[in-house]
């Protein structure tokens, strides 16, 4: 949530609260009340909160009439800083709702986008080993399925034809019959091929050309008559038995994931399937561009028979999305509705009792998918806001309990950036200008410049420092 937005609705919020409390307060002290009621600290707009006076009277931007502020009783000391007191049964009306900060896992489901490519272990390339001519082709179209020795084509080649020839005239247990098979294996024939050759028909022309390994064809570059030089490519089988999901993780995953995780794969070809595997790898090399890492994940790929021929569950180069289920060990989490963000500066109210609710800042760690890690500011067992946290932020805004934030934890902003929300100049309309002690500023809104007013060291050290002028000694 942006903090322009949560300081649009803080001050919804305020508006509300001061409404509200006037209305519950007013009763006691109205005119004709008796000598012992409370007298107001002042009177205050309730759109318009930076706006007060001792006596009452009418808002002089919006014309609502002054409400009063009280010194409310309770557990807590009403003057200390950072605390809201609501009188008993108001948190009741206001539907406010606490819950313990505790130890809990804390849980994250990551989601990610990527490719089912193949195994690059199990593709093979199949080149011609010997010039020749491709006499016939077994296989002629890109998808077909084929099992290892299974024959692709027929091939004619004289110097393969020599060379069989050379290993037929020697006799099984000649040194040269052991020469002439080590050469034809470098010339492309199986093991199983050579042990046929006493057997095969001397008048043949041809050799069969077989498949190295199985799998599917993904490509195909030989045709009948076609004549092939050395090391020119025929086919390319791709192992389709397993696949890989790859996705990039970006760097702020990276520590969340680890072998053996389990992921959660969907591809739109496959509507309200779900395909679980694990992780496998996790690039060690990141990209510098991205600031991502490869990791994969491997996937079973079945056939399956569709008219008579066979394919497999997932196409090649698929697109896919997958969900990692991330958990951590057990940290001090509060629910992600109890955080407040204004300023960039995360917060929490704790119930303190009777009433009282004290603001408290504190440091976040990861997050998960319904709770905030806390690392510092927060006991386990402490009741936090989770539901009415925004209408007691508005209310201290409007009660300006908060105490002044120590020095530094505002982060800097750039020149054309708000010192109070940092949101962008512009980006709420056209830009307020304002002149502070000869120093002209612009914020985003008119809301900001109040609240600058009531700490002006604070968002100044924000900014930007302004340039030397000309000729100045640094």
């Amino acid at each position: 949530m942006s903090s322009k937005f949560l300081l649009v609705l803080a001050l919804a919020a305020a508006a509300a609260g001061g409404w509200w409390v006037g209305r519950h307060s007013s009763a006691a002290t109205s005119p004709g009340a008796t000598a012992g009621a409370r007298q107001p600290l002042y009177y205050q707009s309730p759109m318009h909160p930076w706006i007060r006076s001792d006596q009452p009277g009418k808002c002089t931007i919006c014309g609502m009439d002054l409400v009063p502020v009280y010194e409310a009783g309770g557990a807590a000391d009403s003057k200390s800083k950072d605390v809201v007191i609501l009188q008993a049964g108001s948190a009741r009306v206001a539907g406010i709702a606490t819950e313990p900060a505790a130890l809990r896992p804390l849980t994250r489901t990551l989601r990610v986008a990527g490719m089912i490519d193949d195994d690059a272990s199990r593709h093979r390339f199949l080149a011609a080993t010997v010039k020749g001519r491709v006499e016939k082709l077994y296989v002629n179209y890109v998808g077909a399925e084929v099992e290892e020795g299974e024959p692709l084509a027929e091939f004619f080649s004289r110097e393969l034809l020599a060379a069989i020839a050379e290993f037929q005239q020697t006799t099984p247990d000649s040194p040269l019959r052991t020469a002439s098979a080590m050469k034809l294996r470098q010339m492309g024939l199986t093991e199983r091929q050579i042990a046929e050759l006493p057997k095969r028909d001397p008048k043949s022309l041809t050799v069969p050309i077989v498949a190295p390994a199985g799998g599917t064809v993904v490509a195909q570059n030989a045709y009948g008559g076609q004549w092939l030089g050395e090391g020119e490519k025929m086919f390319e089988i791709a192992d389709f038995r397993k696949m890989w999901f790859r996705f990039d993780a970006y760097e702020r995953d990276l520590p969340w994931l680890r072998l053996g995780q389990e992921v959660a794969v969907r591809t739109p070809s496959h509507p309200g399937r779900v395909f679980k595997s694990t992780i496998t790898f996790i690039d060690p090399n990141l990209d510098e561009m991205t600031r991502t890492a490869k990791v994969r994940v491997e996937l079973d790929n079945p056939l399956l028979e569709e008219g008579g021929r066979k394919r497999r569950t997932f196409l090649h180069r698929l697109f896919a999305e997958a969900e990692v289920q991330i958990d951590a060990p057990e940290v001090l989490a509060v629910p992600r509705a109890a955080v407040l963000w204004p300023g960039n500066q995360p917060r929490v109210f704790v119930d303190e009792g009777q009433g009282a609710y004290r603001l408290r800042r504190v440091t976040l760690g990861r997050e998960g998918d319904t709770h905030w890690e806390i690392t510092q500011g927060l006991k386990a067992g402490e009741a936090v806001v989770v539901r009415g946290g925004v209408l007691l932020d508005g209310q201290a805004q409007l009660l300006n309990n908060y105490e002044d934030p120590p020095a530094g934890e505002d982060a800097p902003v750039a020149a054309d950036e708000c010192p109070v929300t940092g949101a962008k100049l512009g980006s709420m309309g056209a830009p307020v200008k304002f002149n502070y002690q000869g120093r002209e500023l612009q914020f985003c809104c008119d809301g900001c410049e109040p609240v600058f007013l009531d700490h002006p060291a604070r968002w100044l050290a924000r900014l930007p420092k302004p340039a030397a002028p000309a000729g100045a000694r640094p």
